[in-house]
């Protein structure tokens, strides 16, 4: 029976037919044109992310320093990466200004030299924003003395803002000596006073404007 005469037979009856099932081969050409879409959205999205941070998009210029710098989408370019950081973090970004400064702390495992003072430049930017892991990298630069003269005071002012800031695992950076050092963490939260105001830059680096 061909389909002319199923469908005749079909309006006929009212009921009790089914629908005619498509062939393997037309499953086929259905998952391949819904696959060749998906491509093809993915590949305008990458795009337009690329079109915004040519255009001056700080946010679109942390996501596409993100892909070059884990090499998503894109050939690993960790130069690249450090650009697209720059560029995004001079307009203010914390999430670039600390992803910057992480470079540059970390150095040249991420394909650029390490330079502490560098670091600290674009790191205190992001604290100064509130970034919690920013404000823990200042600490440990105070604590440990990396392109700044250590000072653990300064090191637990930075420790409280991380905490503060979210970053819990310094909170027990700033717990009281004579506190509990198993305190239960549900039903003890870790007081942390206010943070105070944090000294200028030490004079081996350059301070970046408030």
């Amino acid at each position: 029976m061909n389909k002319a005469a199923v469908v005749i037979a079909c309006l006929s009856l009212l009921a009790g037919c089914e629908p005619l099932q498509p062939s393997e081969e037309g499953k086929a050409q259905v998952a391949k044109t819904q696959a060749a879409a998906k491509d093809g959205a993915s590949t305008k999205a990458d795009t337009s992310i690329e079109t915004l941070a040519a255009q001056g998009d700080a946010d679109a210029q942390v996501k596409l320093a993100k892909m070059y710098f884990d090499g998503t989408g894109v050939a690993q370019d960790y130069v690249k990466a450090a650009d697209l950081y720059e560029k995004s973090a001079k307009q203010g970004n914390a999430q670039a200004q600390y992803h910057l400064g992480l470079m540059y702390y970390e150095g040249n495992i991420h394909g650029i030299e390490q330079d502490y003072i560098k670091a600290y430049e674009w790191l205190v930017r992001a604290a100064q924003q509130q970034h919690p892991e920013a404000s823990h990298y200042m600490a440990e630069m105070f604590r440990q003395g990396e392109g700044v003269i250590q000072d653990e005071d300064k090191a637990k002012k930075w420790f409280e803002r991380a905490c503060k800031a979210g970053y819990r695992v310094d909170c027990q950076a700033v717990v009281p000596e004579n506190a509990s050092t198993t305190p239960n963490a549900s039903t003890t939260p870790i007081a942390v006073a206010s943070a105070p105001a944090l000294d200028k830059a030490p004079t081996s680096v350059t301070a970046p404007a408030s």
